[in-house]
């Protein structure tokens, strides 16, 4: 059952590196093509990412094959539950094939984006939950938490039939080498530090956990809890600035660069003035949300306390998370991968370092807090560098 949770979370982290880096990249290359570069074929770009991901997830599934236990402990897992490890390895092997599906459901995604068709994409998450959700119901009782596994499956044959049906009538067909296309060449160069970044953030996490791992008991577990009531503000925040990313990309490809910056600030403005007072009602009423979620079963008063003291750190990034999204997304339309890159590298290693300073005395409140001023220090070299761009 622990290996097969940690998959489930792992797997779910890379579907989200894939689902943000991918598109941001592609969104810009599409609208940049419908303005300049009329050769620029949708299925070279399909065959061309598509291939560079393959090609790294073939090595690693043959990494798992031949290495699972070093596989396994890269994913976390802990001396004390070691023993777990060949589960593990076989959850790893049993899900690689569906990894292969959300490249696809990503590149037919991006394509939906780019012609400002926005509630498809969003639709994923909601199919994702209903197949678990379902499944789960069904054979549980059966299979076990295996059934997650084949969820995993299910739902991304789905999505990436669902996506690409929707996304058809923007397909172009042509001939030759995708490699010798001049804009295919700055994809890729632009994909790799946006990959890179969010990779980061997810290392960034290991460390925030196995910090947390040596406070009280439950201490981990109201980390996860409090971040994924945190998560649900950020999605907000990151879905409204992937919409904004297609209509700021298009007015940059125009040459509108005036209306691009004044379109970009508008939304900051927006975005903030309704997360600002949600930040200050979080860290208010904590104990209450927090309550209200979880406060059932084994999660007494002191889990309750432990969670709402996260969830406090967490809130505090709301703000700052407005400046970081929506200028990275300025920064990502004017081809510009890299800034944000190095931006994300210094708030993460600002992170780590601060997690390590505040976790001794503040507990899971000071690793959440550390994570709160990382994201504000990226939101604010990101407004830094937008003039630049």
């Amino acid at each position: 059952n622990a290996a097969g949770g940690i998959h489930a979370t792992q797997v779910g982290e890379l579907h989200v590196q894939i689902g943000i880096g991918c598109p941001s990249a592609l969104v810009v290359m599409l609208q940049k093509s419908e303005f300049v570069d009329p050769d620029f074929s949708t299925l070279h770009l399909i065959r061309i990412v598509s291939h560079t991901y393959h090609q790294r997830l073939y090595l690693s599934q043959a990494r798992i094959a031949h290495d699972g236990d070093s596989v396994a402990r890269m994913f976390g897992i802990h001396h004390h539950i070691r023993c777990q490890i060949g589960s593990h390895t076989s959850c790893l092997r049993l899900v690689a094939p569906a990894i292969l599906l959300f490249v696809w459901i990503a590149i037919f995604n991006a394509l939906l984006h780019a012609n400002k068709r926005f509630l498809p994409g969003e639709i994923i998450s909601i199919h994702q939950s209903l197949w678990m959700i379902v499944l789960v119901l069904l054979f549980k009782a059966r299979i076990g938490v295996s059934i997650m596994l084949v969820a995993f499956g299910i739902y991304s044959l789905w999505n990436t039939g669902y996506t690409a049906l929707l996304s058809r009538r923007y397909w172009r067909v042509s001939r030759g080498d995708p490699f010798q296309n001049p804009s295919v060449r700055e994809l890729l160069k632009m994909m790799l530090p946006l990959l890179l970044g969010y990779s980061l953030v997810y290392v960034n996490q290991l460390v925030d956990k196995s910090l947390v791992s040596g406070l009280a008991t439950g201490s981990v577990t109201a980390l996860n809890y409090a971040a994924v009531l945190s998560n649900l503000v950020g999605t907000f925040i990151i879905t409204f600035s992937s919409v904004l990313f297609t209509y700021v990309t298009a007015r940059i490809a125009s040459d509108d660069q005036t209306g691009a910056a004044e379109l970009t600030d508008h939304a900051a403005v927006v975005l903030l003035s309704v997360f600002l007072p949600v930040c200050l009602l979080t860290i208010f009423y904590a104990e209450e949300v927090v309550s209200i979620v979880y406060a059932r079963g084994a999660f007494d008063a002191e889990s309750v306390r432990i969670c709402a003291q996260a969830l406090r750190g967490y809130a505090l990034m709301f703000p700052p998370l407005v400046f970081r999204e929506v200028y990275s997304r300025f920064l990502y339309g004017h081809r510009d991968s890299k800034r944000p890159m190095v931006n994300s590298s210094i708030a993460v290693v600002c992170n780590i370092v601060l997690s390590i300073a505040l976790c001794p005395r503040f507990g899971v409140f000071g690793v959440t807090v550390a994570t709160s001023i990382s994201v504000a220090l990226c939101g604010v070299l990101n407004l830094h560098s937008a003039p630049i761009a």
